[in-house]
């Protein structure tokens, strides 16, 4: 194998650009001379992938920071929007003086990805320069992702840190200030929807000091026999800020009583209460409280100015709610049905004579339906309204493009925090353009695939009017194909908005929306928390579905995106908190993934040295030998550092380069990427010209990608057939550009984690939807299972769960035959129901199809306590293909 800097003697692979990195040359790539360290593939993309595990707070992210110069915070780059999209991760060049007189472990240096490959050695003394040995990648295996409401948006706890800003129960801006991670007993607080709720978490960890935001809609209870007393009393309850009592008033007669409760206030009580004072309150207490939503916002700074001639902010907003649900994209044009809407129509024609344009009505040949053009002065007379330019000097569309809005239908952020008039007008125009209205409710429904981001916006004003809205998401067939339609139903208080059309427009609603939700809290042992203070005299912040909560949320265990990160791992640094005692629930479970995983490279890292004394070090040191032992990680190196100061980073770094072998790559067979991420790297409204293709992220287990190349991913676009038969359409294009973090790429090997731009079209790679699927040379990738048949082995106890009374852990029960399991293939993470099951053996029929191969390696999670646990491992041994309609 030829050393770091050695070359090989082809010009292509030696060659070092201006930028200091070695230049890639497709016209004279020969793939069989390519390794792991050759110069033109190590200068630019990382061919190592080395994991970051163990429990929540232990300091991977600090680690992964301190080596590379990256904070990784996983999908924390969904912000940037061009195709050199980062994919979560950071990657690092390690390099080692070549003066072999310079001291170690200071000879020893990491940078990040796009430092050139010669740089100077920084050791004082030492006049040589530094030779790159290995170029790694980072995988941080998971995060906390319960989310808030922010004044444009949402964010995960894993993301805020101080000065932070968050949104206040009233609108108002809330700084985050100090923030500190630690561990206690943890609470499940569930807040219940009536119906499913598909879209939204209904569900955040707290601690047990953590403070409930309550409220009882009616303090007062009706009268009530008291049959040992002979008397009737009235129940009612008394709250404060802080505090909640119930007390008792007492008559002699039925109708005293019902005189006193016909006259009580009723008004809802609100008041905090800590999660250990809840569960020991009264029943009466904790069967009436319930957690509440924030009420009609007022937002503080400047409103633009909306009117138009003699139109009002309210009509103008109107009229862009009406053209976002049906107007087009492109002009001032609404599509409405042709029979009825009679006063949408009149009230088109009426703000627009305010505006100063005039109103074109044409019928549709396409459909039944009409279409009513906005004029300008100029465009005055006899026009054909669709080959008319309505946009003409035209007040309204100048509104829209300075409002971002013309060509791109979005809610831009001064319209969300504008006054509530606006807000309300806003709203009703989109419920007028398609949405139905019955008995006091709303409803709207927008496909998933086109208008998600203007259906999140949507529902985020609605919710700062203060009316209470339920999302959801309804799947239905169309041509033998599945789409995804969002829903949201909405009421509050007398549920008024300025609607044109007070009729039914579209299905009976029955369910009437509360502002408030029932609630049920249940611990979970001993886990992390984050928690962090923010200013204002309450404390008060807006879950990201506008539950008003408290200051200090913990997080769940994500062990499924741990098994998928492993999906791809060379190596492991695993974490272990130097204060805390070990092992840790999540660090006992995290190992056994990577025992799964067969992965053999294991460095331990004993952080946070820097909190403890010696002796306590000492101890904890044979804490963490102990813990191993017996396992994958038995003899690995346990190297004490602190993350935060640097200490010992360069002996990490010497570690990874001399512990850590160069994997075994094979570059000659046809390329396959597990793909771990998917964008769509489109600005808003972008020109159609300007138009990027979907880009896929991941890491290469085999073969080379080249620019230019015919790529399948698989199992692609999923449907099912006309006598209900589930087919798979696996999608081809092309590779149009390849990227290492900010390095350009001709062509990509395995190992490292990589962003390939295709022609894909966005809608199919937005959000991540093509994880889970694989990138390949077209026709060489392997089947796609609907139904595999597996030999499993299950683990004899839950890692992390411990059953009353033993302290070993609870046992795993046997596979049963009809029960759920979450199954992790590759980077995959699907459902899986067992069919049938003897002896070692057993028959999933996955929730969605697989591309897989036989002998493939599987992890297996039940649910327990309504969280996903790892249980056991299969190998994938045979089972059903799923029919393949290839594209030409």
């Amino acid at each position: 194998m030829a050393e770091p800097g050695s070359g090989s003697g082809s010009a292509a692979l030696g060659t070092v650009e201006k930028s200091g990195l070695a230049k890639q040359d497709l016209a004279t790539l020969d793939v069989a001379q390519l390794t792991p360290l050759t110069p033109a593939v190590i200068s630019r993309q990382a061919t190592v992938n080395v994991g970051t595990i163990g429990h929540v707070a232990h300091g991977k992210s600090t680690v992964v920071k301190s080596i590379s110069g990256v904070q990784t915070v996983r999908f924390k780059n969904e912000l940037e929007r061009n195709i050199t999209i980062k994919l979560g991760y950071a990657n690092a060049k390690l390099y080692k003086c070549e003066n072999d007189a310079c001291p170690r472990p200071a000879c020893y240096r990491a940078y990040g990805s796009s430092k050139d490959d010669r740089p100077n050695c920084e050791v004082s003394g030492c006049n040589s320069r530094m030779v790159l040995q290995r170029h790694v990648s980072f995988v941080d295996c998971f995060g906390p992702e319960v989310l808030f409401a922010t004044p444009t948006g949402t964010i995960r706890n894993a993301d805020i840190v101080p000065g932070t800003i968050l949104l206040g129960p009233n609108g108002e801006p809330r700084t985050v200030g100090p923030v500190e991670d630690g561990v206690k007993k943890m609470y499940e607080v569930a807040y219940a929807a009536t119906q499913r709720n598909a879209v939204e978490a209904e569900s955040f960890t707290a601690t047990g000091g953590h403070l409930l935001c309550l409220r009882i809609e009616t303090p007062v209870e009706p009268p009530v026999y008291d049959s040992a007393n002979d008397c009737f009393f009235v129940e009612h309850f008394i709250g404060k800020a802080e505090m909640i009592s119930s007390t008792k008033v007492f008559f002699t007669t039925r109708e005293a009583a019902e005189a006193y409760y016909a006259n009580a206030g009723k008004k809802p009580v609100e008041f905090t209460m800590t999660i250990d004072a809840y569960l020991a309150a009264p029943a009466s207490v904790r069967r009436n409280a319930r957690m509440y939503r924030a009420g009609q916002m007022a937002f503080d700074g400047a409103c633009p100015d909306l009117r138009i001639g003699e139109a009002s902010q309210a009509e103008v907003a109107w009229l862009v709610g009406l053209w976002l649900g049906a107007g087009d994209a492109l002009v001032p044009r609404f599509t409405l049905s042709a029979s009825g809407n009679t006063e949408i129509k009149e009230r088109i024609a009426d703000i627009a004579g305010k505006m100063g344009l005039a109103v074109m009505v044409g019928e549709r040949t396409d459909r039944d339906a009409v279409s009513i053009g906005l004029l300008g002065a100029s465009e005055a007379g006899p026009k054909n309204i669709e080959t008319c330019d309505v946009r003409a000097e035209h007040p309204f569309w100048a509104v829209l493009e300075t409002l971002g809005m013309a060509g791109n239908k979005c809610i831009p952020a001064v319209l969300t925090t504008h006054t509530a008039e606006v807000r309300s007008a806003l709203v009703a125009g989109l419920v007028d353009s398609h949405g139905s209205y019955a008995s006091g409710q709303f409803d709207l429904e927008e496909s998933e695939a086109q208008h998600a981001e203007l259906f999140c916006a949507f529902v985020r004003v609605v919710r700062t009017l203060g009316f209470a809205a339920h999302c959801s998401r309804r799947i239905t067939t169309a041509g033998g194909v599945e789409h995804s339609k969002l829903r949201v139903q909405f009421s509050g208080p007398g549920s008024m908005l300025p609607i044109a059309t007070p009729v039914k427009q579209g299905a009976d609603l029955q369910q009437k929306w509360a502002s408030s939700v029932p609630f049920t809290v249940r611990g979970l042992g001993e886990g992390p928390f984050r928690k962090w203070q923010v200013d204002g005299n309450d404390g008060l912040v807006l879950l990201d579905s506008f539950v008003v909560a408290h200051n200090c949320p913990g997080h769940d265990i994500l062990m499924a995106t741990m098994l998928n990160g492993a999906a791809v791992m060379d190596a492991a640094l695993l974490l272990i908190a130097g204060n805390e005692t070990c092992p840790q629930p999540q660090t006992s479970e995290h190992l056994a993934a990577v025992e799964i995983m067969k992965l053999r490279n294991i460095i331990i890292l004993q952080n946070k040295i820097d909190l403890v004394k010696g002796a306590s070090a000492e101890a904890h040191h044979h804490e963490i030998l102990d813990f191993v032992q017996g396992t994958v990680a038995e003899g690995a190196p346990v190297i004490p550092i602190s993350a935060q100061l640097k200490y010992n980073i360069d002996v990490v770094v010497e570690n990874l380069i001399k512990k850590v072998p160069v994997p075994i790559r094979d570059f000659t067979s046809p390329p396959r990427m597990i793909v771990i991420r998917s964008f769509d790297v489109n600005k808003p409204g972008e020109d159609v010209e300007n138009l990027k293709g979907g880009v896929a992220g991941g890491s290469i287990t085999q073969g080379v990608l080249k620019k230019g190349d015919r790529v399948e991913v698989r199992p692609g676009i999923t449907y099912k057939d006309e006598q209900g038969n589930l087919k798979c359409s696996p999608i081809v294009s092309l590779i149009r550009s390849m990227n290492a973090e900010t390095n350009d790429l001709e062509y990509a090997v395995p190992g490292g984690l990589i962003g390939v731009g295709t022609k894909i079209d966005p809608t199919l790679t937005r959000a991540d939807r093509l994880v889970g699927q694989v990138l390949g040379a077209v026709g060489t990738l392997p089947d796609i299972f609907s139904e595999v048949e597996i030999n499993f082995f299950l683990l004899r106890r839950l890692l992390g769960v411990k059953s009353e009374g033993d302290e070993k852990g609870a046992k795993v029960a046997k596979l049963g035959k009809g029960e759920i399991l979450m199954v992790n293939i590759g980077s995959t993470s699907t459902g899986g129901r067992v069919t049938a099951v003897k002896g070692d053996l057993a028959k999933l029929s996955l929730t969605n199809p697989v591309c897989t191969s036989e002998g493939e390696k599987i992890a297996l999670s039940r649910r327990v306590e309504k969280h996903w646990r790892l249980i056991g491992w299969g190998q994938i041994k045979k089972g059903t293909k799923i029919e393949v309609r290839t594209q030409t």
